[in-house]
């Protein structure tokens, strides 16, 4: 299984058995104040047993009906469902072979792609991100033959048995592609908060814009990936099995873009949402753990986030009075 322990560098190396490049090329992130953060946190976390803290964690875990009223890829009779969040009603989450058609994130027109599923850069701006105008439309909708050929996390075996019921933290970067939406960078921390992956992934197709406002990544850090996305999701399963406890942000998003099902989900973005309202993640690490994330100008450090929903996670278990109304009782009946 990878280990990989420093993201600080721009060529970190890791082992992994499944023949994943060993060279992968995470964002430096800012660990001064991380390392503030960890030392100040490290009593919070000592107060989750491994007898209570794990019946509390259970409680969090989202239901099939959650997961699927949450936009989470879940299996429903034999079958792989992607609903819309109440967010995304009267959008095609998964679109055929025959189907050209694309609904845009930003400004939610309609737009045709090419028969091999590829946007042209327009010659006049046809949409617009808030601050300038764009050449191109942004979707996050899948080809059904993608979305069958999701994966799911190993049974528990003698191997893979200690990563039972344990917490990891998930979090995935995107870019914008002719394509579409694309998974930029991959990165699983433990519930220790050790780096287990991180790695940027090869663009396929023409990419846009690498959002890096948001994702950290820039066309030049995409240019040293070695990653393919298959590559990076196996070496997120080679890291879980099927009881282990995915955490992250938005999580959903993030699972739809590795092609992952898994069950046992926990999204700080639901177990804290406020009288409908979902806090982001920057607001919620602020609020409740006492320090600042996605200070950065040169976009989030995907490491810190994932960290970040871990701890809130046991924040959660140690003071279930934020957490959303149905999960304030956390600590009855156990």
């Amino acid at each position: 299984m990878l280990r990989q322990r420093n993201s600080d560098s721009d060529s970190s190396t890791s082992s992994i058995s499944n023949g994943s490049p060993t060279n992968s090329s995470p964002i430096a992130c800012d660990s001064a104040k991380e390392e503030f953060a960890r030392k100040v946190f490290c009593a919070r976390r000592a107060f989750v047993t491994v007898q209570f803290g794990g019946a509390y964690i259970e409680k969090l875990i989202l239901t099939t009906k959650q997961r699927l009223a949450n936009g989470f890829p879940t299996i429903v009779d034999g079958k792989v469902h992607l609903e819309p969040t109440e967010f995304q009603m009267g959008r095609m989450m998964v679109y055929t072979k025959r189907d050209f058609r694309r609904t845009c994130l930003r400004c939610n027109q309609n737009f045709k792609v090419s028969r091999d599923g590829i946007q042209p850069l327009s010659s006049a701006p046809v949409c617009s991100d808030g601050e300038k105008l764009l050449h191109f439309h942004v979707h996050d909708q899948l080809a059904l033959e993608t979305v069958r050929d999701f994966k799911f996390a190993p049974k528990v075996n003698k191997i893979n048995a200690h990563t039972s019921n344990e917490l990891f933290g998930l979090d995935v970067e995107m870019v914008f592609t002719a394509r579409g939406q694309s998974v930029g960078r991959v990165t699983l921390v433990s519930h220790t908060e050790a780096v287990l992956l991180d790695v940027l992934v090869q663009q396929t197709d023409d990419v846009f814009d690498p959002v890096t406002r948001y994702s950290g990544l820039t066309h030049e850090r995409l240019a040293r990936a070695t990653w393919t996305l298959d590559q990076a999701r196996r070496a997120v399963l080679n890291e879980i099995n099927e009881k282990s406890v995915l955490v992250g942000h938005g999580l959903n998003s993030d699972l739809k873009a590795l092609g992952i099902i898994h069950n046992r989900v926990i999204d700080t973005s639901v177990i804290y949402t406020n009288a409908g309202r979902r806090p982001s993640l920057r607001h919620l690490t602020e609020h409740l753990l006492g320090y600042k994330i996605q200070q950065n100008s040169s976009g989030h450090c995907s490491v810190e986030d994932a960290v970040a929903a871990v701890r809130l996670v046991i924040h959660g278990v140690n003071v279930p009075r934020f957490l959303a109304p149905e999960y304030q009782n956390l600590h009855m009946n156990i």
